[in-house]
């Protein structure tokens, strides 16, 4: 049992299956045989995005055991800007889409 299995059992009350899937899946993107896992900065990661995203507690387990690649990057520096700029993405796409419509409609 590594230090990704640890923290998700002791953070999300899950399974030891359900944590050592996703520490093989982490290990897989990662191509480490054993990535540092700080507890506290994946703590911190997981809380500032529950935060960010509005997630309930169960919501956040479906999310960290399926991306658990997750519990490893800095949110300010990597999950962050990349959150703004779906965001952003999806406003603009949602302006195009609505001003579409309302071409349609008139012509």
């Amino acid at each position: 049992m590594g230090a990704a299995t640890t923290f998700l059992r002791s953070r999300f009350d899950c399974t030891e299956d359900e944590a050592w899937r996703a520490e093989r899946k982490l290990l897989y993107a990662s191509g480490l045989f054993q990535p540092h896992i700080d507890p506290s900065r994946a703590g911190d990661t997981c809380d500032r995005l529950q935060l960010r995203l509005s997630l309930s507690e169960p919501e956040l387990k479906k999310v960290v055991l399926t991306i658990s690649q997750v519990i490893v990057y800095r949110f300010d520096s990597y999950i962050e800007p990349k959150l703004t700029f779906f965001r952003r993405r999806s406003a603009s796409l949602r302006t195009s889409y609505g001003s579409v419509c309302w071409r349609t409609r008139i012509a």
